[in-house]
């Protein structure tokens, strides 16, 4: 018999394969893929969890040295909003960073105790291009959408 819990994060969570395909994502994975092209350009590829949606109970070595208004944010559990504003419970921006890196779109260099490095593969670099070009239009990170050149996978 199911939890209440359960039952309403199957309202707002449909059955979703983990990792995340491209053809699912929404403004969350498209806005974390412009904020670590900006890391990676600006910030020798170094993301910290204080520009992240983090879910406190999942990645707590992440957080554990941070300031308490950190640590009060991350205990809201932001859902990830993919595609057609279908919610994504349990899933925060570490989340949608394995769903970019199983995408082909950036890898890890490595990981500390308070920050990841990561760097653009050449597809996440023509990706994060077409999406500048699409906010430059004035266009909404949920609508954007990217032709992955792998035929296995493809953004919608």
């Amino acid at each position: 018999m199911e939890t209440p819990t359960a039952q309403a994060e199957q309202k707002t969570s449909p059955k979703i394969p983990r990792p995340v395909p491209p053809e699912f994502w929404g403004r969350n994975h498209w806005n974390l893929l412009a904020y670590v092209e900006t890391r990676c350009v600006d910030y020798k590829g170094i993301v910290t969890c204080l520009h992240m949606r983090v879910h406190i109970d999942r990645h707590k070595d992440l957080i554990k040295n941070e300031a308490p208004i950190f640590t009060e944010r991350a205990e809201k559990r932001l859902p990830t909003m993919l595609k057609d504003g279908v919610e994504l419970s349990n899933h925060d921006d570490y989340d949608c960073i394995d769903d970019l890196i199983a995408a082909g779109l950036i890898k890890p260099l490595g990981r500390d105790v308070q920050f990841t490095v990561f760097s653009m593969t050449e597809q996440g670099w023509k990706a994060a291009h077409l999406l500048r070009q699409h906010r430059a239009a004035l266009q909404e990170f949920e609508t954007f959408t990217f032709e992955f050149e792998d035929a296995n996978s493809s953004a919608g």
